[in-house]
Formats: structure tokens, sequence, C-alpha cells
């Protein structure tokens, strides 16, 4: 997995439309996350809706809320527009530092049990 620091956005299909981009090309619509890090994701949020190139995934554009219902008359979005939700992927990564750190300190409790039952033991068998 790996490591990141500050904030990684993630472009998420959702949909073909019918706008198209500077150079002509097919638009899709989309939803964008973003994950602030520290080596880990410690924090998702949605971004909301974006519009990218179906050919090109690394650029991709704000869909401003007041242009939305002039492209729904026009027909070139669907109306309404389809929901969608974050993904337990998206959450998984969005908090991958505390999973991490909950999963080291329950290893060290355990750890730290068994370190003093094993103690304990040794001093009673001595006796």
């Amino acid at each position: 997995m790996p490591l990141y620091f500050g904030t990684v956005a993630n472009i998420h299909d959702v949909c073909a439309v019918g706008l198209k981009g500077p150079h002509q090309e097919p638009m899709r619509l989309g939803y964008r996350t973003e994950t602030k890090c520290f080596l880990l994701g410690y924090s998702v949020r949605d971004a909301g809706y974006v519009l990218q190139a179906a050919h090109d995934t690394t650029h991709y554009y704000v869909l401003k809320s007041e242009k939305i219902p002039i492209y729904q008359k026009q027909g070139l979005l669907p109306t309404p527009l389809p929901p969608y939700t974050l993904s337990v992927r998206d959450y998984a990564f969005g908090y991958s530092l505390w999973i991490f750190l909950g999963i080291a300190c329950l290893y060290q409790a355990i750890r730290l049990i068994v370190v003093r039952q094993r103690h304990s033991r040794k001093r009673t068998s001595r006796k």
C-alpha cells in the first residue's frame, strides 16, 4: 500500500452524459472524493459531482450547482442526477490511519496481557 502526504483526490465514474469536452470528446459524470493523508488516510470527504473526458481519467471539471439545471433542461444531464454514496473502500482508505492505530493498540494490549500471564505463571510455578 502506498504512503501519502496531503490531499489525495479520486474520481469515481457514475454514467455517460451528453456533454462534450473542450476538444469535442465525450464526457462522463462522476464524483470526487478527497482524502487527507499523513502516511495513511485520516479523513475522507465527498467533493461532489465532476465531469471528466471518457478517455482521460486524469483531468476533470467540477460540475457547478448553478449549471446543473441548465444542462438538465438541455437534456445533457439526467434528471434527477444519479445518486451515489461513498464506498466501503473509500472509507477504508480514508480512515486507514485510524484503523492501523486501532489495530496496533489492540495488538499491544493483547501482547501485554499475554506477557503478564506468562510472568504470573512463572512465579506460581516457582513456589
